[in-house]
């Protein structure tokens, strides 16, 4: 099997984090602050202030404006007070929360995927809420996770220290990368790495009773699985890093949530499947950023053409 390793991710240098008025986003901010702080980066905060479709239908378009106007400058007023609050005991907080914060209209998943390009971010930093399934089908984290052209960082609780990252592989060029971002932030956060493979015992195809059945040799087939994992381990630049390496019997998206209970990150590869066969084919990196209790960073090729 021939590994292509991917060229080396880049530090982040723009981060981009989605803000609300409900405090869903205040661990993502507070993240966010930190990784600005660690990696040097330009930090700036979004809000979508999604219009009313009544009131374009009914009123006229003057009146509209005028509301939307007003609306999104109230808007700016109450995040601005509640981010100054937020981050206030944080060192090397924003000087103003105002200059840092832009607030505008349209619907959350197209603005944030519109300010993505524009600035263009390296990182996208979410909240997600344990109070509701915010990572179900059709929610805006999750076509984010799918479509964003930068990896995407899911904060569900607290932020913390980070000391070690686990990286689930699966060998794909999409994991490969997210093995170099890994690599690429570990020494600001002062952390190591785990890579992690799950094998998944393949099931055997069932076959007509008087056909002559050939049955797989699993053990060989695990034995080059694990071969593969060790090579591509081997041939990768860790420049220095401090590494583990773990292979495991099981199914992956257990697997990998069984570990990160003793990591502090995860970071993975998804193959950006959005819609119907996200739902057929499933989705280990949305299982992953949907369940784990510490934070998850999905990372996806940007040349990666959509599946419907």
């Amino acid at each position: 099997m021939t590994i292509h390793m991917p060229p080396q991710a880049s530090l982040p240098s723009k981060i981009l984090v989605a803000v609300d008025a409900e405090g869903m986003s205040d661990h993502a901010a507070r993240a966010a602050l930190r990784l600005a702080r660690a990696f040097e980066a330009k930090l700036e905060f979004l809000h979508a202030s999604a219009p009313h479709a009544l009131l374009e239908m009914y009123w006229p378009d003057s009146r509209v404006d005028e509301k939307r106007v007003r609306e999104m400058a109230l808007a700016k007023k109450h995040l601005t007070q509640h981010l100054s609050e937020l981050l206030s005991d944080l060192p090397q907080g924003p000087k103003s929360a105002a200059d840092a914060l832009r607030v505008v209209p349209g619907k959350a998943t197209k603005t944030l995927l519109a300010r993505v390009r524009e600035m263009p971010a390296d990182l996208l930093v979410l909240g997600a809420s344990r109070r509701r399934a915010i990572l179900d089908f059709g929610s805006t984290a999750r076509s984010v996770l799918a479509k964003a052209e930068c990896p995407v960082w899911i904060q569900s609780g607290p932020s913390a220290d980070i000391r070690k990252i686990l990286v689930p592989l699966d060998l794909s060029d999409e994991s490969l990368l997210a093995l170099s971002f890994a690599r690429t932030i570990a020494p600001r956060l002062s952390a190591r790495i785990q890579a992690y493979h799950a094998y998944d015992l393949p099931a055997i195809a069932t076959v007509p009773w008087d056909a002559s059945a050939m049955i797989p040799d699993f053990e060989t087939m695990r034995r080059a699985s694990k071969k593969a994992f060790e090579d591509a381990l081997a041939a990768f630049d860790w420049q220095g890093i401090e590494h583990d390496a773990t292979f495991v019997d099981g199914h992956p998206s257990e697997s990998i949530l069984e570990a990160a209970r003793s990591a502090d990150l995860v970071v993975m590869g998804t193959h950006g499947r959005t819609g119907f066969a996200s739902t057929v084919l499933g989705s280990v990196a949305q299982q992953v950023a949907r369940h784990a209790q510490v934070p998850v960073v999905v990372v996806r090729k940007h040349d990666r053409v959509f599946e419907a």
